[in-house]
């Protein structure tokens, strides 16, 4: 894995197949709300997620993209992706529309997230909404 960039949101070591694809997924939703302003300092958190094939996942923190330190994601990765964290009838309803938005919840925090194929191919858009509180 190289070292992270400059600027980078955090670096981040994954090989993606269908088998762990959710973990993964699910490892990039934690990641919005531990990422930290330049340098690791600040309280800034990602508000955004956007994976897109050719590129390596961007967060969006205080307005600025920030790639994961890996490298760029296959077709394939973001497919396992997105299939990891749609339940099956969210999978048909993406098949027969091409697109898809719902809401997905982890830990205590909500995420909307955005499924479209285009004519790059699949790609994932996710906002994160504040922590649920009691």
């Amino acid at each position: 894995m190289p070292k992270a960039p400059a600027g980078a949101a955090a670096q981040v070591d994954f090989q993606i197949t269908e088998q762990n694809a959710r973990e993964i997924m699910e490892r990039l939703l934690r990641g919005m709300g531990q990422t930290a302003g330049e340098g690791g300092h600040g309280h800034a958190r990602a508000t955004d997620l956007h994976i897109n094939p050719g590129r390596p996942p961007d967060y969006r923190i205080a307005r600025v993209i920030r790639s994961v330190a890996t490298g760029p994601l296959s077709q394939a990765d973001v497919v396992y992706l997105s299939n990891g964290i749609m339940n099956k009838a969210q999978q048909e309803r993406f098949n027969r529309n091409h697109c898809i938005d719902f809401s997905y919840h982890l830990d205590r925090s909500r995420f909307r997230i955005n499924i479209v194929e285009s004519f790059i191919g699949r790609s994932i858009s996710i906002r994160r909404f504040e922590e649920i509180k009691n």
